[in-house]
């Protein structure tokens, strides 16, 4: 009797001659949602499977963008006013725009678009690349900061004044 004492304790067997109530853990009422609800989601779901089935190309159209813009390169940033307005205080009318980038190797990178009439680049240049672009490491000793900005945009200036040989 000793042992099926010991089993019964382990196993939790219910003595049947005990008055003691049992406590039996109640599931949670199940929650429901309302016709309408389930009308609005099936309806969501309905449009999504038939834009999917009727355009399977567009769909994946966007996994291509999405997936390019996640691989970019660099992030290209606003220039700041000061760098820009110092570009075009020294080089004047032959500044088309100037832009900033951040490759992901790290760096700053401020970049001159010299426009076609002023620039001197080669031809095969301008094809290959369609514009000018001179562009210089911010992080440099020599080129850091409004300073730096100055002294690329004065180098670009007597590079633009020289000829081609």
């Amino acid at each position: 009797m000793a042992k099926k004492n010991e089993v019964d304790e382990e196993f939790g067997a219910i003595d049947e001659n005990s008055t003691e109530e049992s406590s039996v853990e109640e599931t949670p009422a199940p929650s429901y949602v309302s016709k309408e609800e389930f009308n609005q989601k099936f309806d969501d779901l309905q449009k999504l499977i038939l834009l999917a089935v009727s355009k399977p190309e567009e769909a994946k159209k966007i996994d291509v963008v999405s997936k390019e813009i996640q691989e970019a390169g660099a992030d290209i940033g606003d220039v700041n006013p000061r760098y820009d307005a110092k570009a075009k205080e020294i080089l004047g009318t032959r500044v088309e725009r100037t832009f900033v980038t951040y490759p992901k190797g790290g760096g700053t990178l401020f970049t001159i678009v010299i426009t076609k009439e002023a620039s001197n680049s080669p031809k095969d240049y301008l094809e290959r690349m369609k514009e000018d672009r001179r562009t210089v490491n911010l992080e440099r000793e020599e080129f850091r900061g409004e300073d730096g900005v100055e002294k690329w945009a004065k180098l670009i200036l007597s590079n633009l004044n020289r000829t081609l040989r």
